[in-house]
């Protein structure tokens, strides 16, 4: 059969497949194939009831014979269909949020596979022949049933990129013989031999139960993201964290993010993050923040929820283009006229009484969000503010008297 002939049924089907079935997604390449399969709730423009959710995957799907990427997230399947191992070109598979409680062993026959994402599904073990796979590069299996740091993984030492376990009381110290690996994330409950990763940039670990980084903790040279969530029990960080080579540097890359939603007990940030550059610091329910370095140039500042009556020790020594907060109980905010290049404020939700003259030294302003909270005076200085657009003072004490 000639080829045109091939890539006209598989486009046909495709599109007949489409009608019949509103969250089907897919997507040709240069040649006419369908190269990438999609069928899950994010595809939705609203949400799908559980009724639109598939129970097995679509026998139609076998007819795509080149097949790159398959993502069936977010649906109800209980197993994988044996087809799949017919896609002799899959590079990467995807069912996270399926009851699934098995992956099949045929897994080891798919020679291309580089990304294989099971999260939040059933299953227990990673089968042997898993380790048959030589081009993986990214495995999540966050929210499973899969203990501890299972063997099959040592088989990916030269080629993980990118890895996501479930719960895990400490690292293995041979975590530092992956020597491509970039990202680590999950439940895990030591700090310990992350700084032993040699190309590590991002962590994202959540409800660890450590309470400090171990004393000996050294430099990550390539950090780009620190995220923590909800590790309650953490009350500081170690210096080495701001003392990465890359943070000296000129170039975009030199910003790192720091995400520390849910940390109730970090008490700041290590003086050695002095002078750097963040992408963002978000300490959203971080009631006992309290200081931070100064000389900082900080893209966007988030901290919802932590209900502070004073902000951190040198926060205003700081500079950033946007600024927001809510549910606080600030009253003051003597020395925000030092952020030359804030944009956005938004401090919704709180005790401020009036906004100091020294805004308008923020000449770059675009917007300033000061609803719900007990305003009575706006400077007049404002209106020379000549990129300031809108600023939002519903359901202050301001706004009432406008409305008289």
């Amino acid at each position: 059969m000639p080829s045109n002939q091939i890539t006209t049924e598989e486009i046909a089907l495709s599109e007949a497949f489409k009608k019949k079935t509103p969250y089907f997604v897919t997507k040709i390449d240069s040649n006419g194939h369908v190269e990438m399969i999609a069928y899950t709730k994010s595809n939705a423009p609203i949400v799908k009831g559980l009724g639109e959710l598939i129970t097995e995957v679509p026998k139609e799907f076998r007819q795509f014979k080149h097949v790159k990427r398959l993502y069936l997230d977010q649906n109800q399947l209980t197993s994988l269909p044996d087809f799949i191992q017919e896609f002799d070109s899959l590079e990467e598979l995807e069912f996270h949020d399926n009851p699934i409680d098995k992956l099949p062993e045929w897994v080891g026959k798919l020679k291309n596979l580089k990304r294989l994402n099971l999260s939040k599904t059933n299953i227990k073990t990673l089968p042997k022949s898993l380790t048959s796979l030589k081009h993986l590069e990214v495995i999540y299996f966050d929210h499973t049933l899969i203990q501890g740091f299972p063997e099959e993984l040592y088989s990916f030492k030269s080629t993980l990129q990118e890895l996501y376990v479930d719960e895990l009381e400490e690292l293995p110290e041979a975590i530092s013989d992956f020597k491509k690996l970039k990202l680590i994330g999950g439940k895990i409950h030591s700090f310990k031999h992350l700084d032993k990763i040699p190309q590590l940039e991002r962590i994202y670990i959540n409800d660890s139960k450590a309470k400090n980084f171990p004393a000996d903790f050294g430099p990550i040279h390539h950090l780009s993201h620190l995220h923590l969530y909800d590790c309650k029990y953490l009350t500081k960080l170690p210096m080495t964290l701001g003392k990465g080579e890359h943070l000296g540097a000129k170039h975009f890359f030199s910003f790192v993010s720091l995400r520390f939603d849910g940390c109730e007990k970090l008490q700041g940030l290590p003086m050695s993050f002095q002078g750097k550059k963040l992408l963002g610091l978000h300490i959203s329910g971080c009631k006992s923040f309290n200081y931070m370095p100064s000389d900082m140039y900080i893209d966007t500042f988030q901290a919802h929820g932590n209900f502070w009556h004073n902000m951190p020790k040198n926060f205003y020594k700081n500079d950033m283009e946007a600024f927001e907060m809510y549910d606080h109980n600030i009253i003051s905010l003597r020395g925000i006229g030092n952020f030359k290049s804030l944009r956005f404020l938004k401090l919704a939700s709180g005790k401020i009484h009036r906004l100091p003259d020294e805004i308008c030294n923020c000449k770059k302003l675009i917007s300033i969000d000061v609803s719900g909270n007990p305003i009575k005076y706006i400077p007049d200085c404002l209106e020379d503010l000549e990129e300031l657009e809108k600023v939002y003072v519903e359901k202050t004490p301001y706004w009432d008297e406008l409305q008289k």
